[in-house]
Protein backbone atom coordinates (compact mmCIF):
# COMPACT_ATOMS: atom_id res chain seq x y z
CA UNK A 1 0.00 0.00 0.00
CA UNK A 2 0.80 3.56 -1.24
CA UNK A 3 1.61 6.04 1.35
CA UNK A 4 -1.01 8.21 -0.19
CA UNK A 5 -3.36 4.89 -1.11
CA UNK A 6 -7.15 5.72 0.60
CA UNK A 7 -7.52 3.15 3.81
CA UNK A 8 -11.01 2.34 4.70
CA UNK A 9 -10.89 3.74 7.87
CA UNK A 10 -10.26 7.38 6.06
CA UNK A 11 -13.99 7.09 4.87
CA UNK A 12 -15.12 6.19 9.05
CA UNK A 13 -13.62 9.23 9.91
CA UNK A 14 -14.94 11.51 7.23
CA UNK A 15 -18.31 10.18 8.31
CA UNK A 16 -18.23 11.20 11.92
CA UNK A 17 -16.76 14.32 11.02
CA UNK A 18 -18.75 15.77 7.76
CA UNK A 19 -20.51 17.82 9.62
CA UNK A 20 -17.88 19.60 11.92
CA UNK A 21 -16.78 22.85 10.98
CA UNK A 22 -13.21 22.13 11.20
CA UNK A 23 -13.30 19.10 9.27
CA UNK A 24 -14.56 21.27 6.25
CA UNK A 25 -12.30 24.31 7.29
CA UNK A 26 -9.15 21.56 6.95
CA UNK A 27 -10.31 19.95 4.06
CA UNK A 28 -10.90 23.37 2.12
CA UNK A 29 -7.22 24.66 3.32
CA UNK A 30 -5.59 21.45 1.81
CA UNK A 31 -7.73 21.39 -1.21
CA UNK A 32 -5.65 24.31 -2.07
CA UNK A 33 -2.69 22.38 -2.48
CA UNK A 34 -2.16 20.17 -6.14
CA UNK A 35 -1.94 16.25 -5.31
CA UNK A 36 1.63 16.09 -5.67
CA UNK A 37 1.52 18.34 -2.61
CA UNK A 38 -0.70 16.61 -1.00
CA UNK A 39 1.27 13.10 -1.44
CA UNK A 40 4.64 15.59 -0.30
CA UNK A 41 2.83 16.03 2.96
CA UNK A 42 2.04 12.33 3.35
CA UNK A 43 5.51 11.11 2.78
CA UNK A 44 7.15 13.83 5.73
CA UNK A 45 4.72 12.16 7.98
CA UNK A 46 5.12 8.62 6.88
CA UNK A 47 8.74 9.40 7.28
CA UNK A 48 8.45 10.50 10.67
CA UNK A 49 8.22 14.02 10.28
CA UNK A 50 6.48 16.53 12.30
CA UNK A 51 4.08 19.63 11.07
CA UNK A 52 2.95 22.67 13.60
CA UNK A 53 -0.43 21.89 13.92
CA UNK A 54 -1.54 24.14 16.15
CA UNK A 55 -1.48 28.36 16.17
CA UNK A 56 1.37 28.82 13.90
CA UNK A 57 2.10 28.42 10.62
CA UNK A 58 5.69 27.86 11.67
CA UNK A 59 6.39 27.23 15.30
CA UNK A 60 10.08 28.89 16.03
CA UNK A 61 10.55 26.91 19.38
CA UNK A 62 10.38 23.41 17.16
CA UNK A 63 11.13 25.32 13.54
CA UNK A 64 8.49 23.18 12.09
CA UNK A 65 6.07 24.11 9.44
CA UNK A 66 2.55 23.77 8.82
CA UNK A 67 1.19 21.44 6.52
CA UNK A 68 0.12 23.83 3.90
CA UNK A 69 4.26 24.99 3.92
CA UNK A 70 5.23 21.23 4.07
CA UNK A 71 3.17 20.69 0.75
CA UNK A 72 3.98 23.58 -1.09
CA UNK A 73 8.01 22.31 0.05
CA UNK A 74 8.77 25.56 2.09
CA UNK A 75 11.29 23.95 4.26
CA UNK A 76 13.85 22.44 1.36
CA UNK A 77 13.07 25.99 -0.31
CA UNK A 78 14.41 27.93 2.69
CA UNK A 79 16.91 25.09 3.33
CA UNK A 80 18.53 25.85 -0.49
CA UNK A 81 18.24 29.42 -0.16
CA UNK A 82 20.50 29.81 2.15
CA UNK A 83 18.38 31.48 4.85
CA UNK A 84 18.91 30.39 8.39
CA UNK A 85 16.10 28.80 9.70
CA UNK A 86 16.86 29.65 13.28
CA UNK A 87 16.17 33.15 12.38
CA UNK A 88 12.52 32.29 11.14
CA UNK A 89 9.50 33.74 12.43
CA UNK A 90 5.90 32.84 11.91
CA UNK A 91 4.90 36.99 10.56
CA UNK A 92 7.68 35.54 8.12
CA UNK A 93 6.41 32.16 7.68
CA UNK A 94 3.19 33.65 6.97
CA UNK A 95 4.28 36.07 4.33
CA UNK A 96 6.38 33.54 2.50
CA UNK A 97 3.71 30.92 2.41
CA UNK A 98 1.26 33.38 0.88
CA UNK A 99 3.54 34.43 -1.76
CA UNK A 100 4.02 31.45 -2.42
CA UNK A 101 0.92 29.99 -2.44
CA UNK A 102 -0.26 32.84 -4.51
CA UNK A 103 1.94 32.19 -7.49
CA UNK A 104 -0.13 29.89 -8.81
CA UNK A 105 -3.22 30.34 -6.93
CA UNK A 106 -4.31 33.55 -6.42
CA UNK A 107 -7.28 32.99 -3.74
CA UNK A 108 -4.82 31.09 -1.89
CA UNK A 109 -5.40 31.17 2.20
CA UNK A 110 -3.93 30.89 5.12
CA UNK A 111 -6.84 29.23 6.40
CA UNK A 112 -6.58 29.09 10.40
CA UNK A 113 -8.82 27.23 12.33
CA UNK A 114 -8.12 28.79 15.61
CA UNK A 115 -11.28 29.91 17.09
CA UNK A 116 -13.21 27.63 14.72
CA UNK A 117 -15.99 25.33 16.74
CA UNK A 118 -16.19 21.44 16.07
CA UNK A 119 -14.18 17.97 17.77
CA UNK A 120 -12.31 16.90 14.62
CA UNK A 121 -8.22 18.18 14.49
CA UNK A 122 -8.12 18.58 18.15
CA UNK A 123 -5.85 15.50 19.57
CA UNK A 124 -4.62 13.49 16.75
CA UNK A 125 -4.01 16.62 14.43
CA UNK A 126 -1.30 14.90 12.44
CA UNK A 127 -2.95 12.19 11.58
CA UNK A 128 -6.45 13.94 10.45
CA UNK A 129 -4.60 16.09 8.55
CA UNK A 130 -2.79 12.71 7.02
CA UNK A 131 -6.66 11.26 6.59
CA UNK A 132 -7.42 14.51 4.85
CA UNK A 133 -4.41 14.12 2.72
CA UNK A 134 -5.78 10.56 1.34
CA UNK A 135 -9.36 11.48 1.12
CA UNK A 136 -8.51 14.30 -0.96
CA UNK A 137 -6.72 12.33 -3.20
CA UNK A 138 -8.92 9.59 -3.11
CA UNK A 139 -11.70 12.03 -4.63
CA UNK A 140 -9.45 13.96 -7.12
CA UNK A 141 -8.63 10.23 -8.73
CA UNK A 142 -12.57 9.05 -8.48
CA UNK A 143 -13.54 12.27 -10.72
CA UNK A 144 -10.37 11.98 -13.09
CA UNK A 145 -9.69 15.38 -12.14
CA UNK A 146 -6.20 16.76 -13.25
CA UNK A 147 -4.45 18.93 -11.10
CA UNK A 148 -1.62 20.96 -12.99
CA UNK A 149 1.75 21.99 -12.02
CA UNK A 150 1.97 25.26 -11.00
CA UNK A 151 5.00 27.64 -11.31
CA UNK A 152 8.13 26.21 -9.85
CA UNK A 153 9.44 28.54 -7.09
CA UNK A 154 12.82 26.56 -6.62
CA UNK A 155 14.92 28.96 -8.53
CA UNK A 156 13.42 32.37 -6.81
CA UNK A 157 15.22 34.18 -4.63
CA UNK A 158 13.76 35.25 -1.58
CA UNK A 159 15.06 36.39 1.75
CA UNK A 160 14.32 36.42 4.93
CA UNK A 161 12.85 40.19 6.95
CA UNK A 162 14.11 40.25 10.29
Amino acid sequence: MSVEDYRPSDRQVARRYEADARWAALSHGLNQLRTDQLIRILKHLDAGGEMACDSFNYDEDRQLWCPLAVGLDIPSWIEQSGNDPAEMTDKVAKRIILGIGRRWRMDFSLNPLSGTPGRFFRTTRQSDVAVVCRLLIDQRRARGTSVGAGPSFRGASMHLEK
